[in-house]
């Protein structure tokens, strides 16, 4: 559904059940489980939301939470993008300027017996929670970007044992060259 500038979708989400689901292939520490079959929804909403404005976001919920699938899972971001062509009419000139929330509820592993659970990870669990930002200045055909990830410098992980960056920074110049 198109609403202004602005496009909006809705669904449902079916999985059957599979016999075995798990990281066995990729880590001992970790027992194999059934998968049950779930129901779940989803919503996005991409575009412009006031303005110069802009919002992408999506969320998922499922029936129930299972091993290796959370409950809730959501993405939001919300832009300013602008050219101020009011002063910069040749449109040289264009600000990006956005912030991003990403949220996964927890999500179950079944360690093998004996097996030590990685740091971060309680219980056999795994939370994750970040919010990163992002500064575009575009003059003529090169870009300035700065992007701050994970800004709160939580541990995140999105299998056990394996962290991701507590807190990145990435920065430099893009530039187009053309003949």
């Amino acid at each position: 559904v198109r609403m202004n500038d602005t496009w909006i979708g809705a669904g449902v989400l079916t999985r059957t059940a599979s016999r075995l689901a798990g990281l066995v292939p990729f880590d001992s520490a970790y027992a194999s489980v059934r998968d049950d079959a779930a129901t779940g929804v989803f919503a996005t909403a991409r575009g412009r939301l006031w303005r110069d404005v802009h919002v992408d976001a999506m969320v998922t919920v499922w029936d129930s939470a299972s091993y290796h699938r959370p409950r809730l899972q959501t993405r939001t971001t919300l832009v300013l993008i602008t050219r101020w062509l009011n002063r910069f009419p040749s449109g040289d000139f264009a600000v990006r300027l956005g912030v991003t929330h990403e949220y996964r509820s927890d999500v179950r592993f079944q360690a093998s017996q004996g097996v030590r659970i990685p740091p971060g990870v309680v219980e056999g669990r795994i939370l994750n929670n970040t919010i990163s930002t992002q500064l575009e200045i575009r003059l003529l055909d090169a870009v300035l970007y700065w992007q701050l990830r994970n800004l709160t410098g939580n541990y995140t992980q999105e299998v056990p044992g394996f962290l991701r960056p507590r807190q990145t920074n990435l920065y430099g110049v893009r530039w187009d060259f053309t003949n």
